[in-house]
């Protein structure tokens, strides 16, 4: 479901360095350029560093990065040759011992120069880059320790710090292009920060939410046997936990980890299959997707919820606990009438022509009102696979009968751990406190709709491979007087057969139900996405502790 926006988004971007993954990034950043074509985001201000660098600036061009990449195709395996000449290990090793870098740092820059020659322009100082606001480049200092930064701000005055001088201290790997005799002691940023957002992070405010490309982690190295792989095991652990730090800050549900096979020094393999469209096209449509999706999620409420786990803070999670326990003591009671509890899942990912969107859309729907007392707070329990949470972005809202909205504040919380007696209790909460409270003699809003949306992956990838899935709810409230779970799949999966979701060892605990019929879907229920079909369940009377559930079974 595609919701409506009035106007693009304003965010800021953070691209992490990867050295041969600039492929990926390339992708990435085509991805954010085809969306900002089509007004849905506007992005004030980009940081990259190393090869993120480079496509940060390659994005603040405005150039198509479609003919970009076109261009790297014809003349990369050149420039390569140049910039990677075949060495052998003790050629490599002599130069090390004798204060070198490894390989030439001329053909690098000739590199980065031949690339900012775009259609006939020229790209030579950062006052040349008007499609971003702001850039924000990322270098390490070895003599001072810290961080360096080459930026260009969209103001008067102009910047004449040198696009190729300023990238290629980006990028330039100690030893590998610089070395304590030759080239300085600025060397690449990502020693420093190799996915640069703080800075963007302290001005959310003023230019909009953070979101990130970064990489999923390389499979685990062999253990290291030389001086070679043992250097480069020091580097990757200290660049890997900046990244992990940098993720934990903007929060995991925004920042998109790029599933690739391109290795960091892998700059054939970039050449050969990650400019291919079967690479790069799934990681553009997937960037693509992806950001789409959270910035939908920030059209229904600008500031979304990260439900990240904080496992690296037991503060938190004891803070996390406390404020649960405060609305267990004293809202959890609160006379509330639950008219209707509803789940639609679109199962993206099965399409079969849109194999490269990951993540299926879920909404609950609830709606209530107040009887007796007013209400300053509701409850309502995030998607899990029955053990584990499932972590992410989410956004939601309240309005009344009239669609006008109700200001809340969500905060995610934790189960007590004296609350935790089933796998079920694992789950995480979201709390809507009201602004205000609502207040029983308030008739005329009632009744009270309650919106929770989310992205996730993987819930429903079971019916690709011919096996039962399942959708079910849990009521932890005294009466859910209607319950309804939708789920949308592509026309291929009509011959999927629906039925109530009763687990022999749960069964006592599980209400039937039947399918809902077309008249009821249509007063009830989104029509479903062009090429998709609506299986839908409903129940009656769901009470404290009931499970209601709707079981999928592909056709045999």
């Amino acid at each position: 479901m595609d919701i409506s926006h009035n106007g693009p988004i304003k965010i800021q971007l953070a691209l992490q360095g990867g050295g041969a993954k600039l492929c990926d990034l390339l992708a990435a950043a085509e991805a954010v350029q085809t969306l900002i074509n089509e007004e849905k985001i506007t992005v004030t201000r980009v940081s990259g560093t190393s090869a993120g660098a480079i496509v940060a600036c390659l994005l603040a061009t405005g150039e198509p990065i479609g003919r970009i990449r076109e261009r790297l195709l014809d003349t990369g395996q050149k420039h390569l040759a140049k910039i990677k000449p075949r060495r052998s290990k003790l050629k490599l090793f002599f130069r090390a011992l004798t204060g070198n870098p490894l390989y030439e740092p001329e053909p690098l820059r000739q590199f980065l120069a031949d690339i900012f020659k775009i259609n006939g322009k020229r790209y030579e100082k950062f006052d040349d880059l008007k499609a971003i606001k702001e850039i924000i480049i990322t270098a390490s200092d070895l003599l001072n320790g810290s961080r360096v930064t080459y930026r260009r701000y969209d103001k008067d005055g102009g910047n004449d710090t040198n696009i190729v001088s300023a990238l290629f201290d980006s990028c330039a790997l100690p030893f590998v292009f610089k070395s304590a005799k030759f080239g300085g002691t600025i060397v690449d940023g990502g020693i420093c920060e190799n996915l640069p957002a703080k800075e963007l992070l302290e001005s959310k405010e003023t230019y909009g939410e953070v979101f990130a490309f970064s990489f999923m982690r390389d499979p685990a190295p062999k253990h290291p046997t030389n001086f070679f792989s043992y250097g480069t095991a020091i580097l990757n652990t200290a660049i890997s936990n900046s990244v992990d730090r940098a993720v934990s800050e903007i929060g995991h549900g925004q920042v998109f980890k790029i599933d690739t096979d391109i290795s960091t020094f892998d700059f054939e393999g970039a050449l050969s299959r990650g400019l291919q469209e079967d690479h790069y096209g799934r990681v553009r449509m997937q960037s693509y997707e992806w950001l789409k999706d959270v910035t939908n999620l920030m059209r229904i409420n600008p500031e979304p919820t990260a439900v990240d786990d904080p496992e690296d803070s037991a503060s938190t999670h004891k803070l996390m606990e406390s404020i649960h326990k405060i609305y267990l003591s004293h809202h959890h009671t609160a006379p509330v009438r639950y008219e209707r509890s509803q789940i639609e899942v679109t199962a993206w990912p099965l399409l079969t022509d849109h194999r490269y969107n990951r993540t299926y859309h879920i909404l609950h729907r609830v709606t209530f009102r107040p009887q007796f007392e007013r209400v300053h707070c509701v409850r309502l329990g995030l998607f899990s696979d029955g053990v584990n949470m499932v972590k992410g972005l989410v956004t939601g809202n309240v309005k009344d009968a009239h669609g006008n909205k109700i200001n809340t504040t969500i905060v995610p919380v934790n189960v007590p751990e004296e609350l935790q007696k089933d796998p079920l209790q694992l789950r995480r909460y979201l709390l809507f406190f009201f602004d205000g409270p609502i207040l029983p003699q308030d008739s005329d809003r009632f009744p009270y709709t309650l919106e929770l949306h989310d992205y996730v992956e993987g819930c429903l990838d079971g019916i690709k491979r011919g096996e039962n899935e399942w959708v079910s709810m849990i009521s932890d409230r005294t009466c859910i007087e209607e319950v309804d779970i939708v789920v949308y799949l592509p026309e291929s999966y009509k011959n999927v057969s629906t039925y109530s979701y009763m687990p022999q060892n749960e069964a006592e605990h599980c209400i039937s139900g039947r399918r809902i019929s077309e008249q009821e879907m249509v007063q009830s229920h989104y029509d479903p996405a062009p090429g998709f079909v609506a299986l839908g369940w409903r129940g009656n009377n769901l009470q404290l502790g009931q499970t209601f559930g709707l079981m999928l079974v592909p056709g045999r």
